[in-house]
């Protein structure tokens, strides 16, 4: 009996644990690690000893442009919470041993009842839809603030090009 239970507990955990494992998203890769962005690092790089072009320039200035990639990101964690927002609340994994004796207290085999279940919990009706829409407007208020970054940061390479150009 006392085998059965443990081993009954060490399944559960096992499953548990493996489908915790198995939703993990993969990590996108970085600029060091990827040889295409560093190649085109390169190439952007030789365009730029070659000529001063405006397109060039422009792209360059997007692409590595700390306050835009901070703003992306910022976007795209508003959307990852607009989406888990909008989901049921999370399983529960409960345990309840009943009967024990205060002596030793795990000791299972000694348990009037062991119990290890599963809750989740409802939130009330249309909760989650009010708390998705709210969540898709505060993503879309962030995604249009990357946007004016964006056009503000183009706008001040137009600028300094023609200054550089007048010069």
């Amino acid at each position: 009996m006392r085998l059965r239970n443990i081993r009954c507990i060490r399944t559960a955990f096992t499953a548990i644990t493996v489908l915790l494992a198995s939703t993990t998203p993969p990590r996108p890769a970085s600029a060091d690690q990827d040889p295409r962005l560093q190649r085109m690092d390169v190439d952007t790089d030789a365009q730029l000893t070659r000529s001063a072009r405006l397109e060039t320039i422009l792209r360059t200035a997007l692409e590595r442009n700390r306050d835009l990639a901070e703003d992306g990101a910022r976007a795209r964690a508003a959307e990852a919470r607009g989406r888990s927002v909008s989901r049921l609340p999370d399983l529960e994994l409960k345990y309840e041993q009943w009967g024990v004796p205060l002596a030793r207290p795990y000791a299972l085999g000694r348990a009037d009842t062991v119990m290890l279940g599963v809750r989740q919990t409802f939130p009330s009706w249309g909760s989650l839809d009010a708390r998705g829409r709210a969540a898709a407007e505060e993503a879309a208020g962030v995604r249009d603030g990357e946007r004016a970054r964006r056009q503000e940061v183009a706008a001040q390479v137009h600028r300094t090009f023609a200054a550089y150009f007048k010069a």
